[in-house]
């Protein structure tokens, strides 16, 4: 699974009856940012962005990793670390495999709000 659900239950374990909310806050913003996060990974690379890309990267690298996204999380990673060093045209097929990821991952957020 892409999508490692212990993460998300964990918080249960120290925030009580508050967990519920701040877990349906965190999914929903990550659905929110998360597509955007990639887009701007797209966009760097027509750009050249060399620095948005690696913030970019980053920002989603922590994120997925805070979701229990591992898979994604060490897909940015990569992509943090290789954007700093390699021309960012050579990452496109490694961002078109992020965006596979977190097709899957957002399916999965989906689905765990809806109590699938």
């Amino acid at each position: 699974m892409s999508l490692d659900l212990s993460t998300l239950n964990s918080y249960r374990d120290f925030m009580g009856e508050d967990a519920d909310s701040f877990i349906e806050d965190i999914i929903r913003s990550y659905l929110s940012d998360a597509p955007k996060l990639l887009d701007t990974l797209r966009e760097t690379i027509a750009s050249g962005d060399a620095a948005r890309f690696v913030r970019s990267a980053h920002t989603l690298k922590s994120n997925s990793a805070t979701l229990g996204a591992a898979q994604l999380a060490a897909l940015a990673a990569d992509l943090e670390q290789a954007g700093k060093s390699t021309p960012l045209p050579e990452l496109t097929d490694k961002v078109d495999a992020a965006g596979e990821e977190l097709e899957r991952i957002l399916h999965a957020l989906k689905d765990y709000l809806s109590g699938g």
